[in-house]
């Protein structure tokens, strides 16, 4: 799982400015290129996400984690390039992502 030890955000938006989802453990040096883990804020969907993001991102679902989040959708992606990631954190119903990593935890 991903380490939420470092953060790459825009959390003080300017008026004009769209919307840029949070990124966690940009830094890690033991992510794993191309994995995440994207947490969508309660109410939106899979199908809203992809709809959003403008590809089904149901083709990059590694596995949900249903279990540990169960008001809300949170994934674990795989094969995502660096244009699909602009635009997973374009999405204003994605609440956070986490780059994934060998041994990490999300905190």
């Amino acid at each position: 799982m991903a380490s939420a030890s470092t953060i790459n955000d825009q959390s003080t938006l300017k008026d004009n400015e769209p919307y840029r989802a949070p990124l966690y453990g940009a830094d890690d040096p033991d992510r794993i290129a191309g994995w995440y883990i994207i947490d969508l804020k309660p109410g939106h969907t899979i199908e809203k996400h992809s709809a959003a993001v403008g590809t089904d991102m149901k083709k990059y679902l590694k596995e949900r984690l249903k279990s540990l989040y169960p008001d809300r959708v949170v994934y674990g992606a795989t094969e995502v390039d660096d244009e699909l990631l602009e635009k997973i954190r374009a999405d204003e119903g994605v609440q956070k992502i986490y780059c994934d990593s060998e041994g990490g935890e999300l905190e």
